[in-house]
């Protein structure tokens, strides 16, 4: 006759029972005797509510994941703010130890709270956070090059070029920035898609662009030999990318 197991052995079973410890054979004598015995059913039961569930203990993962990244993020913006702030003191000792007066530590301190601005939306924006931080750059890189132009005009220096352009190219550039981030967004082509018009229209873009630092005509600067380069350039990675967004568009149909 099979020898059944006896209340003392099982109780000291039940714990590498209940973390499936123990083999296939043990189980069914374990489980064959709580059937059987009422006590040890109830001890068995007691110890298994003081047993964590893997969900709780996922949850309780999760939780302790969630707390030491805010504590890295905490520590991240503290080191941020503390950079900002050491960044602009010193530079303001350092042009006043120089000049007696600020001057050009104006203009690094704009520099450095639009990077500090930007960068910030970048890692901590959230949702859309790339989006966020190009509408910040894009609001504030304009106001820091009138900053720049206002103070080489006030100590002495040519600042119509930042007027002249600084600003127009600047403008060039997030218009074509802004129309790839529209086609993405709003009417759902895919990222390569989206690169794509980027390339086709920083054609045009670069086109202006060298025309107005060259201060010449669209039509002299379009014969350039560096603008033809370019222009070619620009069109092989747009040819590239539609064949990328093509086949990326086919393999998710």
């Amino acid at each position: 006759m099979e020898q059944k197991l006896k209340c003392a052995v099982v109780r000291d079973l039940l714990p590498n029972y209940i973390e499936k410890l123990t083999s296939d054979e043990t189980n069914l004598d374990i489980e064959e005797h709580l059937s059987e015995c009422e006590p040890c059913t109830k001890v068995y039961e007691e110890m298994k509510a003081e047993v964590p569930s893997d969900g709780a203990l996922t949850e309780a993962k999760n939780l302790s994941k969630f707390l030491r990244k805010t504590k890295v993020v905490s520590a991240l913006k503290t080191c941020l703010m503390v950079l900002l702030i050491l960044g602009i003191v010193v530079n303001v000792i350092v042009d006043l130890a120089i000049n007696q007066r600020i001057t050009w530590s104006i203009i690094v301190i704009a520099g450095i709270v639009l990077a500090m601005c930007t960068a910030s939306l970048l890692i901590w924006g959230g949702k859309n956070k790339g989006i966020k931080g190009l509408a910040c750059m894009s609001v504030l890189t304009i106001p820091v090059l009138y900053v720049i132009a206002y103070y080489c005009t006030a100590f002495g220096y040519d600042g119509s070029w930042f007027g002249k352009v600084a600003v127009p190219v600047t403008l060039i550039w997030l218009v074509v920035l802004w129309v790839g981030v529209a086609v993405y967004k709003i009417f759902r082509w895919n990222f390569w898609a989206a690169c794509c018009i980027v390339m086709v229209l920083a054609i045009p873009a670069n086109l202006w662009t060298n025309a107005l630092a060259s201060q010449v005509s669209f039509t002299r600067q379009a014969g350039t030999i560096d603008t033809v380069i370019n222009s070619l350039a620009y069109g092989a990675c747009a040819i590239v990318l539609l064949v990328v967004a093509l086949i990326r568009k086919n393999k998710r149909i």
